[in-house]
């Protein structure tokens, strides 16, 4: 993710080095907020996928139902603070 933001901040600075760059909070949360999305269906996936569970089935249920309550208190959170 730094990678990215970094990346899009020295291209931008080439290419519009006589104007400022904007930084939007707003883009930035829902960017994050699709980031942990893609992560949490994307680690029991791979996990599925490589066949290193340590107990199979088990451990890719608990990943799974983790990452969603990581992501469902995120996104919560994410609306509490901009309602308010």
């Amino acid at each position: 993710m730094l990678l990215v933001l970094g990346s899009a901040f020295i291209y931008g600075g080439l290419v519009n080095a006589k104007r400022e760059q904007v930084f939007s909070k707003a883009v930035a949360s829902v960017n994050s907020g699709l980031l942990m999305a893609v992560m949490g269906l994307l680690f029991p996936a791979v996990l599925h996928a490589t066949h290193t569970e340590l107990h199979f089935g088990k451990s890719e249920l608990a990943l799974s139902r983790f990452s969603s309550l990581c992501c469902l208190s995120i996104f919560s959170a994410e609306e509490s603070a901009t309602t308010t």
